[in-house]
C-alpha cells in the first residue's frame, strides 16, 4: 500500500516536472513561431512595396484604406 501510494507521488511529481520543460516548447511552438511568421511577411510586404510602389502599396496604406470594410464587415454597400 505505501509502494503504491508512493509511486503515484512520483508519477506526479514527474509529471508536473515534464510539463514545466515543456510549457515554454508549446507557447513557442503555438504562439511565438505563428507570430514571427506573420510578421515576417508584412515585413517582406513592406519591402516590397518601398522598392516598387507601382507595383503594391505599403501595409499602412492598405490598412487606411480599406479601414472602413474592416471595422464594418457586413454592412450592406449595394449589389456586387
Amino acid at each position: 500500500m505505501i509502494f503504491q501510494l508512493n509511486l503515484a507521488a512520483v508519477a506526479t511529481a514527474a509529471s508536473q516536472t515534464i510539463w514545466r520543460h515543456a510549457k515554454p516548447i508549446f507557447l513557442r511552438d503555438r504562439f511565438l513561431l505563428p507570430c514571427a511568421g506573420f510578421l515576417g511577411v508584412i515585413l517582406l510586404w513592406w519591402i516590397i512595396a518601398i522598392a516598387n510602389h507601382e507595383l503594391m502599396p505599403t501595409p499602412a496604406e492598405e490598412l487606411i484604406a480599406n479601414l472602413d470594410y474592416i471595422l464594418h464587415p457586413f454592412f450592406q454597400r449595394g449589389g456586387t
